[in-house]
């Protein structure tokens, strides 16, 4: 269900409905960081995404 109520259809390999409600429990017990808070590191090994320091590493969630 969405916010409104209203039914959510999903078709396709992927369930992004159940990812976008996952990242908004994680944001809500987060304490809902500002935009402010987080950060991106790029290295010529990759990137992390981080939240109010860069030892606090945003990793990918499995619902």
């Amino acid at each position: 269900m969405a916010g409104t109520g209203e039914d959510v259809l999903q078709y396709g390999p992927g369930f992004l409905w159940e990812e976008i409600e996952q990242a908004w429990r994680e944001y809500e017990e987060a304490g809902r960081p500002d935009a402010s808070e987080f950060g991106l590191t790029v290295t010529p090994r990759g990137h992390q995404v981080w939240v109010r320091s860069p030892n606090l590493v945003v990793q990918p969630s499995r619902a």
